[in-house]
């Protein structure tokens, strides 16, 4: 059976896409005074008829007595994508018709010292902040030419091609005409092997000049025309493979005619709006938040070792806060992503005892070695939990029983009806012992 996967991706001169290239800026200039400097940094921008405001807020903790020029970056990055007139969207390069407002702080105390090693409740683990982040490889891409080794997934990459080579043809001037918003979208059908068949849609909006009332006196249906005809041989052809167009592949460019009026001016930008364009076009989870491109490091880990080996799926996970990046990886988890009731995200997997631990670790002397048993005793619970379930059917959701009065006996702040650690572990064991035989049998 056949079915149709659809990315989209958007230009470096879309208003959302602007922001995250200012916000991409920022953090590249603090890096570069401080290799250890924490970054996290929004960006907005709308226009209006009469000037552009570009507001830029956040925390930036650095090391170094020297400055960062807020302003001077994001008027930088903007005008060096294209918006240096106020006809396309936005002047950055003009005091008078484009405001920048900076709101930076310093980075909160109680966050970072989540992140400093040596500092907060847990003082080994160096990064007490949280951030998720999903890696993906494809080796969708290995056969068509141009696309090797990007190990993407197939629409994905053509859709963000595609943005690319617009903006690259509008500031080499091959399209003359072209401003910097722009939009891609690519529809691929697969067959019943999930190998890529053919492009079923391409959808492209393309800001231009308003050239009708030059070249085609004042006809829009010929203005239309023209664009279709330069975007098909200087944007499509160039990037999609012939070998998966066809005659019956739809391809719209500005559907709605025209699109003249676009950047900041037409639509308000923000910082993360993007984060699936940024990534795999929604063909793997997200873990949420923006971000700057992984290191080299976890690039070089995403390659699928050879082109037969399909899709590697890998983890990284980043401290927003400013803790080292890390990625490895590792199988896709066998665990259902649906949204729990509310009663129900109150789960926590904890071995018994453990707080009262904590606490105590915190009012006694030697409370150092106290935590470090408490940490191993809470690992040991994650371990049984992963026992206690593994080798079930996926996926697997734990749901938490709706709380009960009860009716043999009043609560006590000293009663626990909790098993003990050793208990626990037993029965996970008795347990795990009991199902071993059909376990092969389960996915």
């Amino acid at each position: 059976m056949t079915y149709f996967f659809t990315s989209e991706s958007v230009s470096e001169g879309h208003p959302d896409k602007l922001c995250d290239m200012i916000s991409d800026a920022i953090l590249d200039e603090c890096l570069s005074i401080d290799p250890r400097a924490r970054v996290a940094v929004e960006t907005m921008v709308k226009g209006t008829d009469t000037g552009s405001h570009i507001f830029i807020g956040g925390e930036v903790t650095i090391s170094a007595d020297k400055e960062v020029e807020y302003e001077a970056v994001a008027r930088k990055t903007a005008s060096s994508i294209g918006y240096d007139d106020h006809s396309v969207g936005m002047d950055a390069t003009s005091d008078e018709l484009c405001e920048v407002v900076v709101r930076i702080t310093q980075q909160s105390p109680d966050i970072s010292q989540g992140v400093d090693e040596g500092k907060g409740l847990h003082l080994e683990q160096g990064a007490g902040d949280q951030g998720l982040m999903f890696g993906y490889a494809s080796n969708e891409t290995e056969s068509f030419k141009g696309l090797e080794g990007s190990f993407m997934p197939l629409p994905a990459a053509l859709a963000q091609r595609l943005t690319t080579q617009m903006s690259t043809s509008m500031k080499n001037h091959s399209l003359s005409w072209a401003r910097p918003d722009s939009k891609s979208q690519v529809t691929i059908e697969y067959g019943d092997d999930g190998i890529p068949k053919r492009v079923d849609t391409v959808v492209i909006a393309i800001q231009h000049d308003d050239i009708a009332g030059e070249k085609f006196n004042s006809s829009e249906e010929d203005e239309h025309a023209f664009i279709f005809s330069e975007v098909l041989d200087k944007v499509i052809r160039p990037i999609i493979p012939s070998s998966i167009m066809d005659e019956d592949t739809n391809i719209i460019i500005n559907g709605t005619g025209r699109f003249v009026l676009g950047g900041p001016h037409a639509d308000a930008g923000l910082t993360g709006r993007k984060i699936i364009v940024d990534t795999y076009g929604g063909a793997a989870p997200h873990g949420g938040g923006s971000s700057q491109p992984m290191p080299s490091t976890a690039k070089r880990l995403m390659a699928p070792s050879n082109a037969g080996a399909g899709r590697v799926p890998l983890c990284a996970h980043r401290s927003r806060a400013g803790g080292r990046s890390t990625a490895t990886a590792s199988p896709p988890l066998s665990m259902s992503t649906a949204v729990e009731p509310s009663s129900e995200k109150k789960t926590r997997f904890r071995s018994p005892g453990a707080r009262s631990a904590r606490a105590l670790a915190r009012a006694t002397p030697g409370a150092e070695a106290l935590r470090r048993k408490v940490a191993w005793a809470t690992r040991s619970s994650w371990v049984a939990r992963a026992r206690s379930i593994s080798g079930t059917r996926c996926p697997k959701m734990a749901h938490q029983r709706e709380e009960t009065p009860s009716r043999s006996r009043l609560p006590s702040a000293s009663m626990s009806s909790c098993p003990s650690a050793s208990t626990t572990m037993s029965t996970i064991r008795r347990v795990e012992a009991a199902r071993q035989p059909a376990r092969g049998s389960w996915c």
